[in-house]
């Protein structure tokens, strides 16, 4: 055999080899209820996202999600949102959404770690992936959006709509906690 078929094949079991370790070592840890996604240690922001599915804006509903095994690094807690007939830019600028929404997290004794209510519109307004909607985080001025999991702590989420948006009463908006990056 010459140098050319060995070379595949060595090349061929070192990439299966990689990928299993990768697999098996990387492998996103059980969380609960959300879905985790690491866009691994290059991602210049949001290394880390929790999807925790949709909530529907316009009518009243609530989720409780129990979250474990997190990240230890800070999440930023959020709605991401696309309203049709909004591009990224306006929607920062109008804030159309007026549903008013609570966020709450409880540690396992009970104890409250972050909460507020507040109508979106008075929430903190950034660009969302891809710049055509937002990411609207909790009412940064009077509670911080910020939550920092503990080594082996777990939690309880709850995300309700106290009082629907009647304007835009199908719109729905993605659950996310957003953390890390190196920038």
């Amino acid at each position: 055999m010459d140098a050319t078929p060995r070379r595949r094949i060595a090349t061929f079991a070192a990439v299966i080899g990689i990928s299993l370790l990768l697999y098996f070592v990387w492998k996103p840890a059980d969380i609960g209820d959300g879905k985790l996604s690491d866009n691994g240690p290059f991602a210049a922001i949001d290394r880390y996202l929790v999807d925790l599915g949709f909530v529907n804006l316009g009518k009243k509903e609530s989720h409780t999600y129990r979250l474990r095994n997190l990240p230890l690094e800070t999440f930023v807690c959020g709605l991401e949102v696309y309203v049709p007939g909004f591009d990224g830019e306006r929607l920062l600028d109008e804030k159309p959404l007026d549903a008013t929404v609570l966020f709450e997290f409880l540690d396992n004794s009970g104890r409250v770690l972050l909460k507020t209510s507040a109508p979106l519109r008075k929430w903190g307004w950034g660009a969302a992936r891809g710049d055509i909607g937002a990411f609207v985080y909790a009412d940064y001025l009077h509670h911080s959006p910020c939550f920092t999991p503990t080594k082996g702590g777990s939690y309880q989420v709850t995300v309700a709509v106290v009082e629907p948006d009647h304007e835009h009463p199908n719109e729905t908006a993605r659950i996310l906690m957003k953390s890390g990056g190196w920038k």
